[in-house]
């Protein structure tokens, strides 16, 4: 942990005096930092009973992938998942093609939940910061 200190003693006023003028001290510290590497992870509190009950229930909509921090893939997924569930199901009905459409987007998105669920089960899909706090 570092600390600065920038102590001001001694200021010269403008207005022309030569002699100097005290003034308070002003002491500041400087904010400090916590450091990690890439290669150091921490816990971050997730269990991987939670993550993978997650992704076997609700791993279409990709609710798993926002619970382990991959915001990126959790949206993706929920795009698709949600998606293919809205084309299925409510436009399925006025355009019959969009229903094909729609189901194939939801088999793609259940595939990669099933192989989130594998990987979480190995242990190759964890927490985007750490690790698992609680494991199997």
């Amino acid at each position: 942990v570092f600390m600065l200190f920038v102590v001001n003693a001694f200021a010269i006023e403008p207005s022309g005096n030569p002699m100097p003028k005290a003034k308070q001290v002003q002491i500041q510290a400087a904010p400090t930092f916590h450091i990690t590497s890439p290669l150091h992870k921490t816990d971050t509190g997730k269990s991987q009973l939670v993550a993978l009950l997650l992704a076997l229930f609700l791993g279409e909509f990709g609710v798993h992938s926002f619970y382990l921090g991959y915001k990126k893939k959790g949206m993706f997924q929920l795009l698709l998942g949600g998606g293919g569930f809205l084309l299925t199901i409510i436009l399925g009905f006025i355009v019959p093609p969009l229903a094909i459409l729609g189901s194939l987007a939801m088999l793609a998105a259940a595939i990669w939940a099933l192989i989130d669920i594998i990987n979480i089960l190995t242990g190759k899909l964890t927490p985007a910061n750490g690790d698992y706090s609680e494991t199997l």
